[in-house]
């Protein structure tokens, strides 16, 4: 709850709704207590309370959902807001974004892009960069939103899965066995799972598959694609074109069954910046563009992906795979030498 003036703004972020309520709306609802029969007096505010989502009636859906959350989701309310608040949000469009930015550029500069030593006491020449060949597929990867009309080889895609979400081997430490990967997991709790939307991709069939990194296969999960692949990420049009999308799902779960600190959470959301780098660097190396995206469309990407909590099962991070269109305007840029960034900022 915040105030504003003289009214409460109440926000319901289980069902996602937020109320204005009076000062004396406010003093009548807290006079509840758990589960209880309404005062008398209540009958006025009893159908007002109920839409809005601030007052449960006993056996409803929506009762139902708050018993199930509080059951489920052990990081407490901060985590619980921020992880329901951004479900299925509006994103802007491309054409929306630009317009906002050149808003913002009419208005005020945009902070500096890096921060420079140059202010320091003393600055450390660093030696010269060695082009090794892990360094030049770094180099390499970039962010093409044009695809051309190819498959995907499914002998690429296995490479693109094992780098990300494959295990490596097992360890055992006083408690219990655990897996290992080619990426950190807090805890080695390994919170993710990976969906493949495939689309064109050669060798496999159109469907959804989910992908098993201990049997190294793929399992069908169902033949029904969306019309559009970019319905399920934010209706971004760019993504419609990818042969296919490689989808990371939080099972939360797993770390929660380790951590109760809230800030596993923030944990858990990081590792998915580290199986996705894995994801791209092999797509690079096999010549495509991993398109990564965290606008999500994410009760569509549930019901596609047939999970089964939509409490601690959530659809987080989305790789689109394809060749890249060498005349995309995503391929202007220009290539700097370690040693000249000063003239960028």
């Amino acid at each position: 709850m915040m105030f504003d003036h003289d009214r409460v703004l109440a926000y319901n972020y289980l069902q996602n709704k937020t109320s204005a309520l009076s000062l004396e709306a406010l003093q009548e609802i807290s006079r509840l207590q758990d589960w209880q029969d309404l005062p008398e007096d209540f009958a006025d505010y009893r159908q007002s309370f109920t839409e809005c989502g601030l007052l449960l009636e006993k056996e409803s859906n929506a009762a139902a959902d708050e018993e199930k959350w509080q059951q489920d989701w052990e990081w407490g309310v901060p985590s619980a807001l921020f992880h329901l608040s951004l479900r299925d949000v509006d994103f802007l469009s491309v054409e929306e974004s630009t317009d906002r930015q050149l808003g913002k550029v009419a208005a005020a500069p945009q902070p500096a892009p890096l921060l420079s030593n140059q202010a320091f006491k003393s600055v450390t020449k660093l030696p010269e960069l060695e082009e090794t060949q892990l360094m030049e597929i770094m180099r390499k990867r970039r962010t093409v939103r044009d695809f051309l009309d190819e498959p995907v080889l499914l002998t690429d895609l296995s490479a693109m899965l094992y780098s990300g979400l494959g295990v490596t081997g097992v360890t055992q430490n006083e408690a219990t066995r655990l897996v290992l990967g080619m990426t950190p997991s807090g805890g080695a709790r390994n919170p993710y799972e990976g969906f493949v939307i495939a689309r064109n991709v050669s060798g496999l069939p159109k469907g959804v598959y989910h992908y098993c990194g201990a049997e190294h296969s793929l399992g069908l999960v169902t033949t029904e694609l969306p019309d559009r692949l970019g319905d399920v990420v934010g209706k971004q049009e760019w993504a419609d074109d990818a042969p296919c999308l490689i989808v990371l799902c939080a099972f939360f779960e797993r770390t929660m069954w380790k951590y109760d600190d809230p800030n596993a959470y923030r944990v858990a959301l990081i590792e998915a910046g580290h199986i996705a780098q894995n994801v791209m660097l092999t797509g690079t190396d096999n010549g495509y563009t991993v398109c990564p995206t965290a606008a999500l469309s994410h009760t569509e990407l549930f019901e596609l992906l047939e999970l089964e909590n939509n409490v601690t099962h959530c659809p987080l991070y989305v790789l689109a795979v394809g060749r890249p269109d060498r005349n995309s305007p995503d391929c202007n840029w220009q290539e700097i030498d370690p040693a000249s960034t000063g003239s960028i900022l």
